[in-house]
This record gives C-alpha cells, structure tokens and sequence, in this order.
C-alpha cells in the first residue's frame, strides 16, 4: 500500500467507530504483489504461536500463484496489481480469491482480462473468485 491508501485507511477508522485504536501494518513486500507461500514464510518467522496451514493448501496456493503469474504475463501493461489468496467471509467460510487491479491503460480490456481469468481459474482446476479492485481498494 502507498502512503495515500494508509492515510485513507487511518481516516476512515472513524467511520467504523475505532477512533480510540491505533492502526499498525506491516509491509510484506515493496513490489507488485505477494505469493502465499511468501505470505506464510512471514508468518512463520513473526509468530511461532500462530498456526498457518502449509499443506492443506498447498496446491491451491501453487495454482493462485501460477494464475497470478500467467495473468501479469500476458497482461503486463494492463494489469497494475493482482493479490490472491484467501479470505472469509462473515460465515467463516474460506474463499480463494484473485483480486485484479487495472492499470489506467487496461479499463478498456477488463471484459477480455476476466474472462482469461476465469479460464485460468477454470484450468487450474481452483475455486476462486475473480473480482476487480480500483486503486483505492473499491470494486
């Protein structure tokens, strides 16, 4: 995240009634995007109390990341950032997700960029949800 998406991130703690906490984050990476197996290493290394699950998804981490890097392949110039993994929903239910942020240049090429997405997805034989993030983290 860039210092502007903190700074949004800080103001709108007020909105969801956490003005009195203080907001900490820690940056895995400098570049574009992180693996889950990059994401777990750092687990790993920050808390030996938490559990992280290394083989249950371990295939599925495998294929988010080769989707992740066929789509930043074949759309380089499209496609700004692209975060997979997995998220919960309010019913605790795990989800693999592929979050795609679009470049200025690639708006005009989204039809054509979810619809290889979903082919990927669809390939690699994942259940993933394919969705599309805006620079400040809207779909």
């Amino acid at each position: 995240m860039n210092d502007d998406q903190v700074k949004q991130l800080k103001a709108s703690m007020k909105n969801y009634h956490l003005d009195g906490y203080q907001l900490s984050l820690t940056q895995l990476t400098k570049g574009n995007y992180i693996t889950p197996k990059e994401f777990q290493d750092y687990m790993k290394q920050t808390d030996n109390t938490d559990t992280v699950q290394t083989n249950a998804n371990a295939k599925a981490d495998d294929s988010l990341t080769t989707i992740q890097n066929d789509l930043n392949e074949k759309y380089s110039k499209d496609i700004s950032n692209i975060y997979v993994g997995q998220v919960k929903d309010k019913a605790n239910t795990s989800k693999q997700l592929i979050a795609i942020q679009l470049a200025d240049k690639g708006q005009g090429n989204r039809s054509e960029i979810e619809k290889s997405a979903n082919q990927l997805v669809k390939d690699n034989n994942v259940d993933a949800v394919v969705q599309f993030v805006s620079g400040n983290g809207k779909s």
